[in-house]
């Protein structure tokens, strides 16, 4: 089986990172977490947002791709990548905290165990590798957001969601850096 891209390998390996957490496992069930890769996705179609549309699949998260900077030059023999990721969130429910079951649910409580979990980036992301490579992740931190409920929105209209209710939780950069050489094609 051919390896893995770095990035898919680094989007996965944030998902990794979040299910890692007992806070956010006990938060988002594993139904809810719509995943745009293959990878142990209980959503794994083409639009797996669109699927997770059922009421008694909240709270979701989704963690989205937001491009970055590449950097050739980063040293005389390395290249940086760097990859922007958001982490939404959609509880159904526009109340930010509430007790339900015993249990404090709603954005904030979402939004809290992404955080904590993302405190343990290194001990999941390092120990990644490509091209037989440890380590090829070399940062990875918080990005400022913005709180706000998303509203409902226009096919025109640029949204990684079009349904109201989606919150952003977390933004980070991801940096990567290779060997110049290693990427190379083959």
């Amino acid at each position: 089986m051919p390896e893995k891209d770095p990035l898919t390998k680094c989007y996965e390996g944030l998902w990794s990172v979040l299910e890692a957490s007992n806070a956010f496992t006990a938060l988002v069930p594993a139904r809810c977490r719509v995943k745009y890769t293959d990878a142990g996705a209980v959503l794994a179609t083409r639009y797996p947002e669109r699927d997770a549309r059922q009421p008694d699949k909240y709270p979701q998260v989704a963690i989205v791709a937001e491009g970055g900077p590449t950097d050739t030059y980063w040293s005389s023999d390395g290249t940086r990548v760097g990859a922007y990721f958001q982490i939404w969130v959609r509880t159904g429910d526009r109340r930010l905290c509430y007790l339900q079951d015993g249990i404090y649910q709603g954005v904030f409580p979402v939004q809290w165990a992404i955080l904590r979990a993302m405190m343990n980036w290194k001990a999941v992301l390092a120990p990644l590798t490509w091209g037989g490579v440890a380590g090829f992740i070399t940062h990875c931190a918080p990005d400022d957001r913005k709180e706000k409920i998303e509203p409902p929105r226009t096919e025109e209209q640029k949204a990684p969601f079009k349904d109201a209710g989606w919150t952003l939780a977390w933004q980070g950069k991801v940096d990567m850096w290779f060997q110049s050489s290693t990427l190379l094609p083959t």
